[in-house]
């Protein structure tokens, strides 16, 4: 075999290999134009799209760090983000790979960065020096932040595949205004229901359920029609259901609900 065909068949595998290692990069970080963040199951919208740097996912600091309640400061003078969440606070520098934490100081594989006018900050480094637990799915494009606490549910509805005992149990608790729930074949059913209304604009959403103090605490969300607000002359049933599967949670539990209004 020639040199000049040795060059050509080097450069042929050469093209290959790197087509197919791009090919693979991508499907290992998946669309960055499709990637949602959520929260305790809770969607987070971004003004600027979350992307990736150094095959690290940034987002815009103030959105995430506010879903997670968390508080934030801008140092104008050091070019750097300080944030506290529960323990620890944390101090980012733009484009410097050194953050501090609670005072000490480790190296990271990605700083924050400027995208688009918006500061940006490693998601998951981030989340895990704050003690949270991050889960990604390639395939759909999904990144999901939980906190320690966090009791992971499934919203459902009557037109669901509900088992004829639940089924009965929701059409007659929901008639009602009340908190509910009903363990069944190792899950827990949760009702919260605002009972028969003479209007539309009325609306009841379990926005999460958390441990705390050895407890379940549902956060119930409720709105009704303000003073002088149009709404559909129709009776309407607001509810919401949701199903926590007991095989990921621990047990004895006791339910206590925190209502909240908007």
């Amino acid at each position: 075999m020639s040199i000049k065909q040795l060059t050509s068949l080097f450069i042929f595998f050469f093209i290959v290999l790197f087509s197919f290692s791009c090919a693979f990069a991508m499907e290992d970080i998946g669309d960055t134009e499709t990637v949602k963040v959520y929260f305790n199951g809770e969607e987070i919208s971004f003004h600027v799209a979350p992307q990736f740097q150094n095959g690290r996912l940034v987002v815009p600091v103030r959105p995430f760090l506010e879903a997670l309640g968390a508080k934030i400061a801008w140092d104008s003078e050091r070019g750097s983000v300080v944030t506290a969440f529960e323990d620890k606070t944390i101090v980012l520098h733009v484009n410097d790979a050194m953050i501090e934490i609670n005072g000490d100081f480790m190296e990271v594989d990605t700083p924050a960065v400027i995208v688009a006018g918006t500061t940006m900050l490693p998601l998951r480094i981030v989340s895990e020096i704050f003690g949270l637990q991050v889960k990604w799915d390639g395939e759909k494009g999904v990144v999901e932040v939980e906190s320690k606490n966090y009791i992971p549910f499934r919203q459902l509805k009557i037109g669901d595949d509900l088992s004829s005992p639940v089924l009965q149990w929701v059409e007659t608790s929901r008639q009602e205004s009340i908190n509910t729930s009903l363990e069944l074949d190792n899950k827990v059913y949760i009702l919260s229901s605002l009972g028969w209304k003479p209007t539309g604009g009325y609306d009841v959403k379990i926005r999460s359920i958390m441990w705390k103090d050895s407890n379940w605490r549902v956060t119930v969300e409720s709105k009704e029609p303000l003073p002088g607000q149009p709404t559909i002359q129709v009776i309407s049933n607001p509810y919401d259901l949701v199903c926590v599967d007991l095989s990921r949670v621990a047990r004895p539990y006791t339910i206590v609900y925190h209502a909240i209004s908007r």
